[in-house]
């Protein structure tokens, strides 16, 4: 009879390993938050600016120029944040991996099925030709009634 086995589990050490993973998700939450702040506040600032010289442009191609620009300079300054929290992201990354326990029970190594023995399957015969169809007989063609003498009245 197989006995079912349980892993000791040791609650302080979990517990610990936790608060070590919710204090890494923390920090990880606030750089990102601390990033997203800076962001945001650079892109109003740029927006404030680009109204002040959007209402002292002296025609409507100095404006268009002016819009370009503000769109140029905010695409590269998300672009530029985005780059950093993606490195911020990786970065956190191994400090999870180190923090998470690694099982010590090895894992069962699925068996590969055994090979099946290899045997020749019955050719088929090819199926004699039937003969050609014969034509269908050809019903004779009905006739037209005759037509009777009408009666004349007298």
């Amino acid at each position: 009879m197989a006995k079912n086995t349980i892993l000791p589990i040791d609650v302080e050490n979990a517990m610990e390993q936790m608060q070590k993973i919710q204090k890494a998700n923390a920090d990880f939450l606030q750089s990102l938050a601390k990033g997203q702040m800076e962001l945001v506040n650079e892109l109003i600032e740029g927006t404030m600016k680009h109204f002040d010289s959007i209402k002292n442009a002296k025609n409507v191609q100095e404006m268009v120029e002016l819009q370009n620009q503000y769109l140029s300079d905010s695409a590269k300054k998300i672009t530029t944040l985005g780059k950093k929290f993606f490195d911020l992201y990786v970065s956190n990354q191994p400090k999870l991996i180190d923090i998470l326990p690694t099982a010590s029970v090895s894992k069962p190594v699925a068996k590969k099925p055994a090979a099946k023995p290899v045997t020749k399957k019955p050719v088929a015969k090819p199926a004699a030709k039937k003969p050609a169809a014969k034509p269908a007989a050809k019903k004779p063609v009905a006739k037209p009634a005759a037509k009777k003498p009408v009666a004349k009245p007298a």
